[in-house]
């Protein structure tokens, strides 16, 4: 059986938002409705044999604060239930729990709602958490599916890394901007253990269309250096990592398994930068256009030269470019692996297509249905999960010519000022 794994939920603009009912049924419709939805995040560390910690992030701009009492404080209450389960495959429930966070909103100031708690997972298992979190004043929800790994005691579950400037939450994202000042605790390690970093720098190709035939490079696991951190009594080590790129924490230098730390520029705000502005618009331009935009003395002109051409309506203009680019920051936030999201095969789908009707999703892979199942007008693409050192969320598009004519058909909307789907 299959189960469905809306990835997207939680990550989606503000005004975008689904409903969690159903959400582990073989079919689940992922059509946003007119709710706010919220966006946490959530990482799990390994603190014994019988349990893990599981810390959350929250944003109060994405919480309704009401006033209550006299006083004239306002108040957030939040409710997180959650089920662990073996795995996507499996209906048995090994745990499951509810936390309740409530909050008081300081005068004209946004901030981060963070903490933890303890589920039950034994050492030598694996996991699949499923986390509903729901703003008890505005009745709106993010739906969060977390796996943990236990099995193995050099995962990244046993690392805790964070930012000296905030030592009790971890990096949620594993990204930090060049400069932080990092602390690396391992959980298992001894006073004076060394750990090994490898740095990778790499440049990757754009992602070939979903008809095409060419096969991907294999990955270079040569690392560009190598350095090493040397743990104190209290098993934690400090580095400030000075370029951007990622690096891979390990413990055992004979296994592959550890804690991947990517260091991005525009981290913090997810957002995207000035150069994925350009190079993104590759997926909708030909050859030639690209080549001008990206020589052109002055891109930012040329690159609105392009949108007015795909549409000389100004407002639609910008209705075509806000759609675009949210599209690139989702794809960043979702789907960042070992290199930017929007470079990915799930980013290259999702710019293009948009939000799929349906995502369907086992241990071992990921189906977006575009579309109305099993009809004839339907579209599906087929996503493989790659096992690979950095990163559990890596997949390939399984590619194949009948796809051809939907990508050409959608490619000449977006340049003839339209959308097949405007989400």
């Amino acid at each position: 059986m299959r189960f469905s794994f809306v990835l997207y939920v939680c990550l989606l603009f503000l005004w975008f938002g689904i409903s969690c009912t159903g959400a582990r049924k073989a079919a689940y419709n992922a059509k946003p409705k007119e709710v706010v939805a919220l966006r946490p995040l959530y990482q799990a560390l390994h603190v014994d044999s019988l349990s893990t910690l599981l810390f959350y992030q929250i944003q109060s701009d994405e919480l309704l604060y009401a006033k209550t009492g006299e006083n004239g404080q306002y108040f957030s209450r939040v409710q997180i239930t959650y089920r662990i389960f073996p795995g996507y495959t499996s209906e048995q429930i090994t745990d499951s729990g509810t936390v309740w966070i409530s909050d008081t909103l300081p005068a004209n100031k946004s901030h981060l709602l963070y903490g933890s708690f303890r589920i039950q997972l034994k050492n030598g298992t694996n996991g699949l958490a499923q986390i509903i979190t729901r703003d008890e004043n505005r009745k709106t929800i993010g739906l969060n599916y977390l796996r943990i790994y236990k099995k193995n005691p050099l995962s990244r579950e046993n690392f805790f890394v964070c930012s000296t400037a905030l030592p009790s939450m971890p990096l949620f994202t594993y990204q930090a901007a060049p400069f932080t000042p990092l602390r690396v605790h391992y959980n298992l390690a001894q006073a004076g253990a060394n750990l090994q970093v490898r740095f990778y720098r790499r440049e990757f190709p754009f992602p070939p269309p979903p008809f095409s035939s060419a096969e991907s490079l294999p990955f270079d696991y040569k690392a560009d250096s190598i350095f090493y951190l040397q743990t104190d009594a209290q098993q934690n080590a400090e580095f400030t990592p000075s370029a951007c790129g990622f690096y891979h924490i390990l413990m055992d230098t004979t296994s592959s398994a550890g804690y991947t730390l990517f260091v991005r520029p525009d981290h913090v705000t997810g957002y995207y930068s000035s150069e994925e502005m350009i190079r993104s618009m590759r997926y909708i331009l030909n050859r030639q256009e690209y080549s001008e935009l990206t020589s052109s003395q002055n891109q930012k002109a040329a690159l609105d030269d392009i949108w007015l051409r795909f549409s000389p309506n100004k407002e639609r203009a910008r209705q075509l470019i806000s759609v675009f680019y949210n599209r690139v920051q989702f794809s960043n936030q979702l789907f960042s692996s070992y290199m930017p999201g929007w470079k990915t095969d799930r980013g290259l789908i999702f710019i293009v297509f948009g939000f799929p009707s349906k995502v369907l999703s086992d241990d071992v892979s990921e189906t977006w249905v575009y579309g109305e199942s099993n009809s004839l007008g339907s579209l599906n693409f087929v996503f493989t999960k790659v096992e690979n050192p950095f990163t559990d969320n890596d997949f390939s598009l399984n590619r194949a010519e009948a796809y051809k004519d939907s990508w050409q058909r959608t490619v000449d909307a977006w340049r003839q000022g339209r959308l097949l789907s405007e989400r």
